[in-house]
């Protein structure tokens, strides 16, 4: 895991944001940003890995995570962020639906392995 994040670190294009409390990772955002073909080429942003530790949900910090990553995407001049997250997960559906998202689109998946 060590090597993943220092890999990711090298890249001007990838953020990991860390959430913690009391010493303790709590959270963590991936957030990919990337130029958008059928954009101009204007630069997109992805977040991936949205996760918090139980205990420490609906207490902020999956917003607070948001947020910076949002902050970071309009910085890097992005035209828009997109996630995807499960079907079955309909608590994270309401949580990204009070921080303002909208569902898009349909997201389907591929596996390669």
């Amino acid at each position: 895991m060590r090597r993943a994040f220092q890999t990711l670190a090298r890249s001007r294009d990838h953020y990991i944001l860390v959430a913690e409390r009391e010493g303790q990772v709590v959270g963590t955002v991936h957030l990919l940003i990337f130029r958008h073909l059928g954009h101009g080429l204007h630069p997109a942003a992805i977040v991936e890995n949205v996760v918090v530790r139980g205990a420490y949900r609906s207490q902020g910090v999956g917003e607070a995570m948001l947020a910076e990553a949002a902050r970071i995407a309009r910085l890097r001049r992005c035209y828009k962020m997109a996630l995807t997250t499960n079907v079955a997960r309909k608590r994270a559906h309401r949580f990204y639906e009070r921080l303002g998202w909208r569902r898009t689109h349909y997201g389907y998946s591929f596996d390669l392995e």
